[in-house]
């Protein structure tokens, strides 16, 4: 069973600086989801610590995301968190945001991360940060805005979700697969989404060497999917259903 410790408590046992016991340090690395020393994956925290030099605590400080940050030391052995950070009260942080709709949208620096991916036309969102920089894989996504970003990556950096319902125009040579696009040479793979409003997957395939380079449902019926469509320029969805 995961012993769960108070932040005051595990503040009080394993400050940065401070010497411990072997029980200390263990329950620290329960309740800091294992971690000894330093970042934030395993939600540990450490840092340079700015005046007070180097700074550890097995807790980390959370923002108002709810994302973990690092703790500061002003004064050696006495972690402190940063302005607009909070320590938690289980020891985790737990990342969520607040909510927002299309009518109530997010900070500059945020974008609303619909669940169901239908751009506030279901279920509310959450305010997330926009990715400071993005890979240059092109892997176009409709986004919510009706437009085509290079990937999710870039749709987000730009405040923008992904719309899976579609209603973007396709780039050249390629057709909607959910809020992805696919090469007309593939099939896409469809998951719908279910009557709770969880999201859909989609993703793109190559078809087997039965089809001769020309998808169709024919010659992917027995890959162990329940139905098969096609568009009116012969694209092909196939779709598993759970």
């Amino acid at each position: 069973m995961m012993r769960w410790l108070s932040a005051a408590a595990l503040l009080g046992a394993l400050a940065c600086g401070g010497s411990t016991s072997e029980d200390a340090l263990n329950a620290g690395g329960d309740a800091g989801g294992g971690a000894a020393s330093g970042g934030t994956g395993g939600q540990g925290a450490a840092s340079s610590g700015g005046a007070g030099g180097y700074c550890e605590s097995f807790v980390p400080c959370c923002d108002s995301q709810g994302n973990a940050v690092d703790p500061v030391c002003p004064t050696p052995g006495d972690p402190k968190c940063p302005p607009g950070a909070t320590w938690p009260p289980t020891g985790f942080c737990t990342p969520g945001g607040l909510d927002c709709t299309p009518t109530q949208p997010c900070a500059q620096e945020q974008f609303c991360d619909y669940p169901d991916n239908r751009c506030g036309k279901g279920v509310a969102g959450k305010c997330k940060k926009r990715p400071l920089g993005c890979d240059l894989i092109y892997a176009p996504v409709c986004a919510c805005d009706g437009s085509v970003a290079g990937s999710d990556c870039a749709a987000y950096s730009e405040g923008l979700d992904l719309n899976e319902p579609g209603g973007c125009e396709a780039p050249a040579g390629m057709f909607a697969c959910g809020e992805k696009f696919c090469s007309t040479s593939q099939y896409c793979s469809g998951l719908p989404p279910d009557v709770s409003g969880i999201q859909g997957s989609y993703s793109c395939k190559q078809p087997p060497a039965a089809c001769g380079g020309t998808p169709t449902c024919e010659c992917i019926k027995g890959l162990g999917y329940d139905d098969c469509t096609v568009d009116a320029e012969g694209n092909v969805t196939a779709w598993i259903y759970v």
